[in-house]
């Protein structure tokens, strides 16, 4: 990643470059699963399997109006502005499953040119809009927009803690002007206890989409034990209906050893139910351990 951020008394401008190079598709390409149970996989290898990077992100970000307003533009990822969620919006270091990093229902295309705006009144209301080209080659970045609204409310109503509630309308130009809603909240319970919520659902009338709705809850805990003040621990769970009738379950509980600022490992369990993509029922259980390091 390179990142520059360029400050001075009237506004603050960022830019941003992400590169990224992956090996393996994970387990879903084996159990047919709608949920994404390793979203941070996906090959990006040639036809002929050579190994490459990708450009992943490179955006100009410019706060004006004492940060009030947001503005970002160029090859954008939508899911780090919409739908987003405290608990469970970071395949690299909260929930690894796709279905708890965002709404399975949001169906956004792939990074792509796009521009984001963003408001937040600094006193609870604030609003977003996003629009993206469904095309990455950038020769038709005008055809088959994606475009989403967000309306988000912060709030300190439950015992004067912090909560966040988003409502959020998507209109997907690459299949044929289909729609989506969805919802998310988190809300602080205790200093050390925090819950989320989702819920989405696609218009089933044009049959464009594979999901007909989806949803997901779960509970983070920080510091669980005295000796381990910055470790966490975290549960979820989750339904995706299908338009053909099937219904996918999925669970997720992890726990994150913080050893210091740099360097974390997380083993978690996995559940997975009936997968959508598959011709039959049954159930799967999966163990894994992701390692962290940042610099």
């Amino acid at each position: 990643m390179i990142y520059c951020s360029l400050q001075n008394p009237y506004f603050i401008q960022r830019f941003f470059i992400d590169l990224e190079a992956i090996g393996g598709n994970g387990p879903d390409e084996l159990l047919g699963s709608f949920s994404g149970l390793n979203d941070d996989a996906g090959s990006l290898q040639d036809d002929d399997g050579v190994d490459r990077v990708s450009v992943r992100e490179v955006w100009l970000q410019s706060y004006l109006f004492d940060q009030k307003l947001r503005l970002v533009g160029g090859k954008i990822d939508l899911t780090n502005y919409f739908d987003h969620n405290v608990v469970a919006n970071d395949e690299t270091t909260q929930f690894i499953t796709g279905a708890f990093v965002n709404n399975p229902t949001l169906e956004v295309p792939d990074n792509g040119p796009g521009l984001v705006v963003f408001f937040d009144t600094m006193k609870g209301p604030n609003f977003g809009l996003g629009l993206q080209s469904a095309d990455n080659s950038g020769t038709n970045i005008t055809d088959d927009i994606y475009a989403i609204a967000q309306i988000g409310y912060r709030s300190y109503g439950f015992f004067g803690r912090e909560g966040n509630w988003r409502i959020w309308g998507r209109i997907n130009g690459e299949k044929d002007d289909d729609k989506g809603f969805g919802v998310s909240m988190d809300q602080n319970l205790t200093t050390r206890l925090t819950a989320f919520a989702r819920y989405g659902a696609n218009e089933e009338e044009k049959g464009n989409s594979d999901i007909a709705s989806a949803w997901s809850l779960g509970l983070r805990y920080r510091s669980p034990f005295f000796s381990r003040v910055n470790d966490e621990m975290a549960f979820a769970f989750g339904t995706i209906d299908m338009v053909h009738g099937g219904e996918e379950r999925v669970a997720e509980l992890y726990y994150k050893f913080q050893f210091n600022k740099h360097t974390s490992i997380t083993p978690n369990i996995q559940t997975l139910v009936d997968p959508a993509g598959v011709d039959s029922e049954g159930t799967s259980v999966l163990a894994g351990v992701r390692t962290q390091i940042e610099f």
